[in-house]
């Protein structure tokens, strides 16, 4: 129920790019969570993936599984997860070390945030761990900007394109992950216009700061 993704993976479900490796060096934590709804009092978290980028927004790491929320899985005509898929799976408390470890000292990036950390507090809270999502990027953000969307069209449309399957975890932090590099060069341009909506600071290399 577990991967863990290398090189020789990258023909499998999120068509991970060749390059993927096992390094655990990052600055960025790309992530997305498929839940048992829309709720982020109750709904609880069946698939997480996060994949670890470089400092220029390139994957280097992969981590995905399914979690059994012990409760109907929940909108299957969305996320495809039926009940019968994370009947073995492991439960949130056997997999929170592994989100701890690739979160931990990472910014944290994602397309929509606001309801996975809320479920992700949550569920943390119920195991005895505090959930602070510190430095985070949400791209969204960035949708809301015509600025963006027209220069990086053609780009986006590629990323979204990019993906075998929709609304999975994998996939979809996949294409927030081939997103983070259009976002990095948007706010390098144009960085006064990018501050307006969003307060991450994000160290792009020791000598230089990067206000997103």
């Amino acid at each position: 129920m577990l991967r863990i993704y290398t090189p020789e993976d990258s023909n499998h479900i999120a068509n991970i790019p060749a390059y993927v490796s096992v390094k655990q060096y990052c600055l960025f934590a790309v992530f997305d969570l498929e839940l048992t709804g829309l709720n982020g009092d109750e709904d609880r978290v069946i698939e997480p993936a996060i994949v670890l980028c470089d400092q220029e927004g390139k994957p280097l790491f992969a981590w995905e599984t399914l979690i059994n929320p012990w409760r109907d899985t929940g909108p299957v005509h969305i996320h495809n997860i039926t009940n019968g898929m994370v009947a073995n799976a492991p439960k949130f408390q056997q997999i929170v070390s592994n989100l701890v470890e690739l979160f931990n000292g990472r910014i944290i990036v994602g397309l929509n945030n606001t309801l996975d950390f809320q479920c992700l507090k949550r569920e943390m809270d119920e195991v005895g761990i505090k959930f602070d999502q510190g430095d985070s990027l949400d791209l969204s953000a960035l949708f809301r900007d015509s600025m963006f969307i027209d220069e990086y069209e053609k780009e986006i449309n590629q990323a979204i394109n990019s993906q075998d399957i929709e609304h999975r975890a994998m996939p979809d932090a996949m294409v927030a992950a081939a997103i983070l590099p259009l976002a990095l060069e948007f706010a390098r341009e144009h960085p006064k216009r990018v501050k307006q909506y969003t307060k991450c600071t994000v160290t792009v290399r020791e000598s230089e700061q990067l206000t997103l």
